[in-house]
């Protein structure tokens, strides 16, 4: 065995079924949670004006307007917790309805009476268009693995948090790092065999290209196949390359 062969187990099958079923599986679930509690809070917040959403609820008041100043240049104070969920989730009050409420309340009205006729905008973020992304991808790798490795639940999160959004995304984050080839062997493994000659790989790892660890591989849908063919005439040196 190599170096590598040493550190990194991709000859075992059980270490490729916990990458698939705990460690690519944390992102599963908490891509899905995440955009699962999107949706709950856009049907929500979406159901009648803002006026009456906060005047009902904390927790929509927290995500609408907390952090809320009337200041037309800056309405929201940095890292406020209603620029989060407009940035991140793309859902909040639009620019024009916050000058609207603004000039509302300059003039005496409430908060609630000043947004009694503003409805919530929802949008696609770029955080979110990514998400939605990944999510396709990842049912993908888990579609192809069915009878392999099974599908995760999602993680639920409860839309009556105001932080609820916030823990979301840190458990992205978190299940994210946790996959980056500078933490993973698994993932490194991947990185490192794509786009390699042959003959590279088969020092780096000796255990590559025996049956056993083929099966392995191509049992959770990692295949080794040619990319290029080099125009050697030596058919051996062509092979190994």
């Amino acid at each position: 065995m190599s170096e590598f062969d040493q550190l990194i187990s991709y000859y075992d099958d059980n270490a490729w079924k916990k990458y698939f079923s705990i460690d690519l599986a944390g992102l599963y679930r908490s891509v899905k949670g995440l955009l699962a509690l999107r949706e709950e809070l856009r049907k929500g917040l979406t159901s009648d004006t803002v006026g009456n959403l906060i005047s009902n609820s904390e927790t929509y008041k927290g995500i609408l307007l907390g952090g809320f100043r009337p200041d037309a240049k800056q309405p929201f104070t940095e890292n406020s917790l209603a620029l989060f969920y407009k940035k991140v989730f793309g859902i909040g009050i639009s620019d024009e309805d916050l000058t609207k409420i603004i000039t509302r309340l300059r003039e005496g009205d409430s908060i609630e009476e000043a947004s009694v006729d503003i409805n919530v905008k929802v949008e696609d973020t770029p955080v979110i268009t990514r998400l939605q992304k990944l999510q396709a991808k990842l049912e993908l790798i888990y579609t192809s693995l069915r009878g392999v490795v099974g599908r995760s639940e999602p993680k639920n999160y409860n839309p009556e948090d105001p932080l609820a959004g916030v823990e979301a995304l840190g458990e992205v984050l978190n299940a994210g790092k946790k996959l980056l080839p500078l933490y993973n062997p698994l993932s490194f493994f991947i990185m490192s065999i794509y786009s390699v000659p042959r003959f590279y790989i088969k020092e780096i790892y000796r255990e590559l290209f025996n049956d056993k660890t083929r099966q392995i591989l191509e049992k959770y849908g990692i295949k080794i196949v040619k990319l290029l063919e080099p125009e050697l005439t030596n058919k051996k040196l062509r092979e190994e390359r």
